[in-house]
């Protein structure tokens, strides 16, 4: 699935440059990362994350993002931007980013081949500076 593949790849990488936690609730409920760029992109990071459908709309995931932000900008001090991409359908988790205080910046217009269906995508950014303390 997915979750399995994401989850995998997050437990393979080097912790310099990606953070991977798993969110429980009595058991594992889902995942959340940060995974630094290189060369240019060294400043920058990619959020991605998953959660289990029935933990779905307890703000769950906007408290892991946060948490997840926090560490990142905390350990990496040259740690200038988190972005994530979200499908533009996908309007929950649109909202977990931004209650988690993320910009939307723009619209990728059929940016992501899925399910046999081409869809929009929406990339959020938080900056250092928007980022709580």
């Amino acid at each position: 699935t997915d979750a399995e593949t994401f989850i995998e790849s997050c437990i393979a990488a080097d912790e310099t440059r990606q953070m991977f936690r798993t969110i429980e609730r009595r058991a594992r409920v889902g995942s959340i990362a940060l995974s630094r760029g290189g060369d240019v992109y060294a400043r920058t990071a990619e959020l991605g994350y998953w959660l289990a459908e029935e933990y779905w709309g307890r703000g769950i995931m906007t408290q892991a993002v946060r948490q997840i932000c926090e560490e990142g900008f905390a350990r990496w001090d040259s740690l200038l931007r988190v972005y994530a991409v979200a499908y533009a359908h996908n309007a929950a988790s649109c909202r977990v980013l931004e209650k988690a205080g993320f910009t939307l910046e723009g619209v990728l217009r059929q940016s992501v081949f899925k399910w046999n269906e081409v869809h929009d995508s929406c990339m959020y950014a938080l900056l250092r500076e928007e980022s709580p303390d």
